[in-house]
């Protein structure tokens, strides 16, 4: 059945299929909550050398989920969605096991990370990143894809204060930009926000951070670029992190990323990224995060079907509020509210000129310390037709998606 503009009625035809779904899933949460303990977090497991001259640190975790879009898109797939993209679907997100390694000598301590991962995350990710191009320059994004961190690096303590030190790593990286982490379980929410999906997920180099007190500390980066294994051209990215912690309740963190990053040009690029975290109770969390991106576009650019023949200045700017109110040891609720605007439709963030602006409300429990349940609500909304619906090539300016997911971890 359709509506008179050719959309598919959901609620005629799909409305109770999910509904049902969902339904039985806040059945299970409520039967979960009665038993439900304490929520704290789980011990990791740690190994040690005898003599306390070395610890190995062993974790992991497995995000699955099921998600629905309301616009019953034909390709089964959520457009401008990072990792949780398919529609009428179980999915496993992602499965990782992480590694952290300290050895103590002399008046420092060598440290090293690695973390493996599969899924439908990291294939996402690398594949839209230049990594993907199997060349001589550049390799193949297969050989990566399973790696989310992998470095190496020296710890060692610096005057000023018992907290001060410098640590200076080398390999493969998590993106230092953004309020919100790569992986779901160190957000609020299961889904990315815009602001996180169209800036740079890792980076291959170089940094070192130093921490001169417990309430300051400074980062700077030298990597091949933007989402790069290896470097696309001959020029290398500069990044920096400042952040201020001035009590337990509040944080400001201040990113910059700059360097070029096209291929066969050297114009630069900059994204600056700023966010606030504070806590006015123990229950309640808000925190706002905004950046600004600046490129160049050059001459033989296609946008929106059509090469340009001169320079454009390349401009994408967003904002985000978030707000979490744990209502008591087990549930606890989280809402995101953003806009993001891209100038141009460059092809390394959105493809698409215009706003796009989404509301996402979670209701999240833990019924004890190794697993998470959350149930989220999100509206995407465009200022033209960019979300696919279940009659191509008709694109709507809207999307709803609801979204069931299970973090379990150690």
């Amino acid at each position: 059945m359709r509506d008179s503009d050719g959309t598919c009625n959901l609620f005629s035809t799909n409305f109770t299929r999910i509904f049902g779904i969902l339904a039985v899933s806040g059945l299970t949460l409520c039967s979960l909550a009665g038993s439900a303990a304490a929520q704290t977090l789980p011990k990791p497991l740690v190994l040690e050398g005898s003599g306390g001259d070395w610890k190995l640190t062993v974790g992991g975790w497995v995000d699955a989920y099921f998600g629905y879009n309301f616009n019953d898109p034909a390709s089964r797939t959520n457009t401008v969605r990072a990792f949780d993209s398919r529609h009428d679907s179980f999915a496993i997100q992602v499965a990782a096991v992480d590694l952290q390694f300290e050895g103590h000598t002399g008046g420092g301590t060598a440290v090293a990370r690695m973390t493996l991962q599969a899924g439908d995350e990291p294939e996402a990710y690398y594949r839209s990143s230049g990594s993907e191009r199997a060349t001589d320059a550049q390799p193949n994004y297969d050989a990566f894809r399973h790696l989310q961190q992998a470095f190496g690096g020296y710890k060692t303590p610096m005057p000023g204060g018992a907290d001060a030190a410098l640590e200076v790593d080398m390999g493969l990286f998590v993106s230092h930009i953004g309020y919100e982490g790569l992986n779901a379980k160190d957000n609020i929410h299961f889904s990315r926000s815009l602001l996180f999906q169209l800036t740079p997920f890792y980076a291959t180099g170089a940094r070192a951070i130093y921490t001169v007190s417990p309430t300051f500390t400074a980062q700077l980066n030298v990597t091949n670029g933007w989402n790069s294994v290896v470097d696309n051209n001959r020029s290398k990215s500069v990044g920096a992190q400042v952040v201020w912690t001035p009590s337990d309740r509040a944080s400001a963190t201040l990113n910059w990323l700059g360097g070029s990053e096209q291929d066969a040009t050297l114009s630069m690029r900059n994204l600056f990224d700023a966010f606030v975290v504070v806590k006015p109770t123990d229950a309640l969390l808000l925190a706002v995060n905004a950046h600004a991106g600046f490129d160049k576009v050059h001459p033989g650019t296609v946008l929106d079907g059509a090469i340009l023949t001169g320079d454009a200045r390349a401009a994408w700017y967003g904002v985000a509020g978030y707000g979490r109110y744990q209502l008591d040891e087990t549930w606890a609720a989280g809402v995101r509210v953003e806009a993001f605007r891209d100038e141009v439709g460059v092809p390394w963030e959105a493809g698409y000129a215009g706003t796009i602006g989404e509301g996402t409300a979670t209701l999240e429990m833990r019924p004890q310390e190794h697993l998470i349940l959350r149930l989220e609500l999100r509206h995407d909304e465009a200022s033209s037709g960019l979300y696919e619906t279940s009659s191509p090539p008709r694109l709507s300016r809207a999307h709803t998606t609801a979204t069931l997911g299970a973090i379990a971890f150690f």
